[in-house]
């Protein structure tokens, strides 16, 4: 075969997606969502709802939003702000603002109005930061991870300075597809149950939603309608308030819990130490009396 044959050759091998791209055997079809409909569908999904929140195609494809997943963290949250002598300030104007909401909380769950407070300062700014990704698309993205031709995508465009090694890679889509997909049909069920488009909901890289930032499958399992309108509604802060007591006391807060328990039932909200023990240090701050 002369040369330019070989060239040739090789050229349509790629053009018709017969050459593994990135070390991948790449499937042919150019959808990186393929196997996740046809999953959706045969769990039960109406087909033509389906093909409606995935009409984007490609575009859909959150690169972006689920990079950070497989780079390098090169900083940490800086804890000690949330206990500044403004941001307790901010606290305790929410304690007021919303009185009637979080004591209804406590008195129903038996969870210190303080520790919902604190939780939602540290998760969204009491709102004020959700997030701005779609968490459809998040989802969605990570659990096309499973696909190869979609694995390889994400790799080639994750910035190469900080990826991951490959090894990690691997392991990580392929825990991340898995626990993306059982997220994807909880947010595909909530948004059911409540009429909404899913495509719809505004939240983190990490796909959690609302003022508390509940996952899909927390709001289904663990999610309260505060305000009695009929739906759960976590960007409202009456659902909000009331479904952080009631995580918190699924979880096994009580009142007069002490501190070293009252650590292990926040570490199950996020699990981090620093994270537990600055709840419960915001806590104690709201409680004391203003100078």
């Amino acid at each position: 075969m002369t040369h330019r044959l070989f060239v040739t050759f090789f050229l349509a091998l790629m053009l018709f997606g017969l050459l593994p791209s990135s070390g991948y055997a790449v499937t042919k079809s150019p959808d990186p969502f393929k196997s996740v409909r046809a999953r959706l569908v045969k769990d039960g999904f109406p087909e033509e709802k389906v093909d409606i929140y995935f009409q984007e195609g490609l575009r859909l494809f959150a690169v972006k939003g689920v990079s950070g997943y497989f780079m390098h963290n090169e900083s940490k949250l800086n804890y000690g702000r949330f206990l500044t002598k403004s941001s307790l300030a901010t606290g305790r104007a929410y304690l007021k603002r919303h009185k009637a909401s979080l004591d209804a909380a406590e008195a129903a769950y038996g969870v210190d109005k303080e520790i919902i407070t604190a939780v939602l300062m540290v998760e969204t700014a009491l709102g004020n930061y959700i997030g701005n990704r779609r968490v459809f698309e998040i989802l969605a993205t990570l659990a096309s991870l499973s696909d190869d031709h979609a694995k390889a995508h994400l790799w080639k465009n994750v910035p190469k300075k900080r990826r991951i090694s490959r090894k990690r890679f691997e392991k990580k889509t392929k825990d991340k597809a898995q626990w993306a997909y059982r997220e994807l049909k909880a947010l595909l069920t909530y948004s059911d149950q409540v009429g909404k488009d899913p495509r719809h909901f505004i939240g983190s890289y990490a796909g959690a939603m609302g003022i508390p930032q509940f996952m899909p499958s927390r709001i289904l399992q663990l999610g309260v309608d505060g305000n009695n309108d009929g739906v759960v509604d976590l960007y409202t802060h009456e659902d909000a308030i009331a479904s952080v007591a009631n995580y918190l006391r699924h979880f096994g807060w009580k009142p007069g819990i002490k501190r070293e328990k009252a650590i292990k039932v926040l570490m199950r909200y996020n699990h981090s130490i620093y994270y537990a023990n600055t709840l419960h240090d915001i806590m104690d701050a709201l409680k004391k009396p203003t100078p």
